[in-house]
């Protein structure tokens, strides 16, 4: 955990969901706080930050991201996924749904 927390920090709403300790009090030394998910990436893609987020976020984007398992890190949160009924697009809708939930499989 102190690898990561030692590098640029951006600190973001996932890390409210943290319990550990040891992150809580090192978190709060966080460089910056960024709360828009698009402006997270892209700071990330930059190679000058990390910041915690799914390990399916870099699967999204393996050019640009890599995802590193924090050894002493041993919370975990279950992700829920809602789609509308009303979807616009359903067939790519239930597409991206399948995708994310094969995903979530592995």
């Amino acid at each position: 955990m102190t690898e990561v927390l030692t590098l640029p920090f951006i600190r973001n709403a996932l890390c409210d969901l943290i319990q550990s300790p040891k992150f809580r009090a090192s978190e709060a030394q966080a460089d910056v706080t960024v709360h828009n998910t698009h402006s997270l990436i892209t700071m990330v893609k930059t190679g000058d930050w990390v910041t915690v987020l799914p390990q399916s976020v870099a699967s999204f984007m393996p050019e640009a991201t890599a995802f590193r398992d924090i050894a002493d890190l041993p919370d975990q949160r279950q992700v829920c996924l809602y789609v509308s009924e009303h979807a616009r697009f359903k067939h790519l809708t239930e597409e991206a749904v399948a995708y994310i939930l094969e995903l979530g499989a592995a």
